[in-house]
């Protein structure tokens, strides 16, 4: 990996607050450890909420079984979630690709904007094996910023991992594979925000999600040349020549 300031690739550069990402980090570090769905996708939703700056979120849950996708959690006003929490979505109606567009969203959806007095939204398709859910986000203010939609993508993606845990595989896969892999990705997160050790952190989750023994994390130096910012088993009197000669030739190509 040759990094760049990493802080700022996730922050800074997208827009979206750091604040609203460690909110982010959190539920899903914290969904990993849920015994039961609800309360992971609770938890989820009012993280997308806060990273979206809006006022009102809600996932919809396509049943097995089922044409319908339904409301399971909300986060917003405790009165407007009662009136929320079981509305459906027929499924033909789910887009392929994130919506932003009121005025062309599904019936179903108008209606939720209508009840929370929305002007604003975003719709975006939850994926695992199809599309399995959605996530959307309403307030009343100005249509969401593309940083706010990158959160919203990157909570819809979170959403995926955490129905993935939870879903009813061969026994012992969500244990075995996918809660490890949600807790790692809440990890990374967290690590990519916090400037005391993040290129440590960032090469130790990196490493340890794809299976590597020895992880290394590059950055360019004064002159150019590729210095060696951080490792992760990597043995004290290593010789990283031959690395870093991999890592130019990567970032010549």
């Amino acid at each position: 990996m040759v990094a760049q300031a990493e802080q700022d690739v996730l922050a800074g550069a997208s827009g979206v607050p750091v604040a609203a990402l460690a909110a982010l980090a959190g539920a899903v570090t914290a969904a990993a450890q849920r015994p039961a769905l609800a309360g992971a996708l609770d938890e989820l939703v009012d993280a997308a909420r806060r990273v979206a700056a809006a006022e009102v979120a809600l996932l919809r849950v396509r049943r097995p079984g089922s044409d319908r996708f339904e409301t399971v959690a909300v986060a917003g006003p405790a009165a407007l979630a009662a009136e929320l929490e079981g509305t459906s979505l027929p499924m033909a109606d789910v887009p392929e690709v994130t919506l932003d567009d009121l005025g062309s969203a599904p019936e179903a959806v108008r209606r939720a904007a209508g009840r929370a007095a929305a002007r604003s939204l975003l719709l975006v398709p939850v994926r695992t094996e199809g599309t399995t859910a959605t996530l959307e986000l309403y307030r009343a203010g100005g249509a969401f910023t593309a940083a706010e939609r990158l959160g919203a993508e990157l909570a819809a993606g979170y959403a995926a991992l955490v129905l993935r845990a939870f879903s009813g595989g061969p026994r012992g896969a969500a244990e075995t594979l996918v809660r490890p892999a949600l807790e790692l990705a809440g990890e990374a997160l967290a690590a990519a925000l916090d400037e005391t050790h993040t290129a440590a952190e960032l090469v130790r989750v990196a490493a340890t999600i794809v299976g590597a023994p020895v992880g290394l994390l590059w950055e360019p130096g004064d002159a150019g040349e590729l210095r060696l910012l951080a490792g992760y088993g990597l043995a004290v009197d290593a010789d990283v020549r031959p690395a870093r000669a991999l890592a130019e030739a990567a970032r010549e190509e």
